[in-house]
């Protein structure tokens, strides 16, 4: 096997691989012969079919099998001898024999030509890998970073919004006869118009907002506020300027906005069958916090290596040239 490097710019390298034709062929009549044993074909018993019309037959894709074979193996062989780690897949192309001619003739000014050079393309098989290197880096002091470790401490009061956001998660709406307030959940149909005309995507049927999400536009959510179920209004509100849909950004709408109901959220007591949600049993509410605490140090401790590692991440590429 002969090997001759090149380098075509930045990290690519295009690698030419010469395998010998001695080697492919012994290695294709090997395979013909053990396949004479075996064959049968019309005309001839089992085992006396003649290699000449095997090879007719068969040749071909028996040698485009021991040459994919050969490709492969002798692909990982030429990086090892060549010392190359490449940094992705290659892209192999092999060559035609004028092809292989021509590059044989061609001057070695600016390869890295392995021992022995490149063989007569009459005598070999030859293919070409193209792929990037990683690059060379010479790595500066390391021992002058300078590093700041987060440290972070759960408190009391990191628990208890921890379990409160729970509790919102599991909140029972339940249906008042009141006028709609800020943290309800309100049912509603809405068409919004511009200049008197509907726009896309500005209606809706049976949709169910909590007032002070953000959900929908802060003016809607006030002109809501006051509702009560069976209440029809015409609402206007202006997009902001920096509203997704560019159609919108900055517009002044007016929302005919029909409310159907109102319900309040109620908070899930911290009771057994709250705790057992999560796996705590027999209600006892100091080893759900205990729970809680632990997530929260491992959400800590796992936040804290991320941003040391982004430390020390930033202090390699301002050390470094690449």
């Amino acid at each position: 096997m002969q090997v001759s490097v090149e380098r075509t710019g930045g990290l690519e390298r295009r690698m030419r691989v010469s395998l010998p034709s001695a080697d492919i062929e012994a290695q294709v009549a090997a395979r013909l012969q053990k396949a004479q044993r075996t064959a049968a074909l019309d005309g001839f018993r089992k085992g006396r079919v003649p290699m000449s019309l095997l090879r007719q037959r068969f040749g071909a894709a028996v040698r485009g099998e021991v040459l994919g074979e050969l490709v492969s193996k002798s692909y990982g062989e030429a990086l090892a001898q060549e010392k190359i780690r490449p940094a992705g897949q290659p892209r192999i192309e092999p060559l035609e024999p004028d092809e292989a001619e021509a590059d044989d003739m061609k001057g070695a000014a600016d390869a890295e030509p392995a021992e022995g050079g490149a063989g007569a393309a009459n005598k070999s098989f030859s293919y070409t890998a193209t792929f990037e290197v990683y690059p060379e880096v010479d790595l500066g002091d390391l021992a002058q970073i300078q590093l700041e470790r987060l440290s972070v401490t759960v408190a009391d009061a990191d628990v208890e919004r921890a379990v409160e956001a729970l509790r919102r998660q599991r909140i029972d709406w339940q249906p008042v006869e009141r006028a709609a307030a800020d943290g309800d959940r309100v049912r509603i149909d809405f068409v919004g118009r511009i200049d008197g005309e509907p726009f896309a995507n500005g209606s809706a049927e049976n949709a169910e907002v909590v007032l002070g999400s953000g959900q929908i536009l802060p003016a809607l959510e006030a002109g809501i506020c006051g509702m009560r179920a069976g209440e029809e209004r015409d609402l206007p509100a202006q997009f902001p300027p920096d509203y997704p849909a560019e159609s919108l950004a900055g517009a002044q709408a007016v929302f005919a906005v029909r409310l159907h109901q109102v319900s309040a959220g109620v908070l899930p007591s911290l009771d057994a069958d709250f705790l057992q949600k999560f796996g705590i049993e027999g209600g006892d509410l100091a080893a759900f916090k205990a729970e809680i605490r632990a997530r929260l140090e491992r959400e800590a401790a796992t936040h804290a290596q991320a941003r040391l590692k982004g430390q020390v991440m930033d202090a390699l590429v301002d050390m470094h040239s690449f």
